[in-house]
């Protein structure tokens, strides 16, 4: 039997998910009417460990699948209800049938405006692989995100977290391109350095870059 527990510490004590995870919680707490936010993970059981923190007792958080259709597609969920928050999951989708989640992100698009008048919080879990195609594919919701959140997959016992594609949040303490003993204080140009060279960059630093920086939730992810 799996220690449920055990699990979602040991993948929260996983390179920076401990510290992402608070910026969530923080963001969920300062919501006020609509708000949107990405989540970016690598694989579906990334997306399982997000859904289970969220799913917390004094979370509250509907849970809707971009593989659903007519009455319980998202879409039609949000423009159902009223003033509730609701996590998307569309990295299956995306997996076995990416025309499902072209089509959840296209038809949220379309009416993106009557969907903001009902006041929801919600956040769309995208796989890593796709993020970059949100934009394309629903380029007025994707105008309206708050903040990018950015998770990293659990690492088996006894193996070392070392995924390149988790940017900023990848493991590991001061990287080679940070020179200074003080983690937190590193440059833009060491930042862009350490991005196009696929090296580590300190996962405790708060120098993400993001496109939309919140004065209330800090730099919470990537824009």
């Amino acid at each position: 039997m799996v220690d449920t527990d055990s699990v979602e510490q040991r993948w929260l004590d996983t390179a920076g998910n401990r510290g992402e995870w608070k910026r969530v919680e923080r963001a969920l707490e300062l919501s006020r009417g609509f708000a949107l936010f990405v989540v970016d993970v690598p694989d579906v059981e990334t997306e399982d460990r997000v859904c289970e923190c969220l799913s917390s007792p004094c979370s509250a958080i509907g849970e809707l699948d971009a593989r659903e259709g007519e009455r319980n597609a998202p879409v039609n969920v949000l423009l159902r209800e009223q003033s509730r928050r609701y996590v998307i999951r569309t990295v299956e989708a995306s997996r076995r049938d990416r025309g499902l989640f072209v089509e959840c992100l296209a038809q949220l698009n379309q009416r993106r405006d009557q969907v903001v008048k009902r006041g929801h919080c919600v956040l769309i879990i995208v796989r890593r692989s796709e993020v970059s195609s949100v934009p394309d594919i629903a380029p007025d919701l994707y105008s309206i995100h708050r903040a990018r959140f950015r998770f990293a997959r659990l690492a088996a016992r006894g193996e070392t977290q070392h995924d390149t594609s988790l940017g900023p949040f990848a493991a590991g303490g001061v990287p080679k391109t940070c020179s200074s003993r003080d983690p937190f204080r590193i440059s833009a140009a060491q930042v862009s350095a350490a991005l196009n060279s696929s090296c580590r960059v300190c996962v405790c630093s708060p120098c993400a870059p993001t496109l939309h920086p919140d004065p209330q939730l800090g730099l919470a992810g990537w824009g």
